[in-house]
């Protein structure tokens, strides 16, 4: 229940700031893009930094008025492809297959600190170009930032 009420009311401040939760193909940049190559920016988080999502003190509120700059930044530029913000990994679940079997457990793969706090899928140029977009993540001074290369060659197949 903890984890709802926390995911409702990060999508509720999402909401005052104006940043949406997209899935790949539904950016309304996606019909003016040009082609270009695929990348994950994956931006891990220390807990301090998790704790800000629901801070509701002008510290919360700038946490949050940097990510919806972020965002519109993205969306301005027509590179932004989809994207979500991650809760805890307190609420993952790991899948493994053993004998042909699905085993759930909890937990992520890898524990990490900072933890993985959210994703953005973006089309650049290059790997510079993701790399840029990167260096722009809000929290960026504190955090890890993390791009992660697109196999382009199997996402534009599955597009067609």
């Amino acid at each position: 229940m903890k984890a709802f009420l926390l995911a409702a009311t990060a999508v509720a401040v999402m909401a005052a700031f104006g940043i949406g939760l997209l899935v790949y193909g539904q950016s309304p940049a996606d019909a003016k893009a040009p082609a270009g190559e695929h990348f994950a920016i994956l931006v891990y988080e220390t807990p301090e930094e998790f704790a800000l999502r629901t801070d509701k003190t002008e510290k919360g509120q700038n946490y949050w008025k940097g990510w919806g700059e972020y965002h519109q930044a993205l969306v301005k530029a027509s590179v932004l492809r989809g994207g979500m913000p991650l809760l805890r990994e307190s609420t993952t679940r790991t899948v493994k297959f053993k004998d042909g079997k699905a085993e759930v457990n909890e937990g992520p793969v890898a524990r990490t600190k900072p933890e993985l706090s959210g994703l953005f899928l973006i089309e650049a140029k290059d790997l510079d170009a993701a790399l840029a977009w990167a260096a722009k993540v809000p929290n960026a001074g504190t955090s890890i930032v993390e791009v992660r290369c697109g196999d382009s060659v199997v996402i534009n197949s599955m597009k067609k």
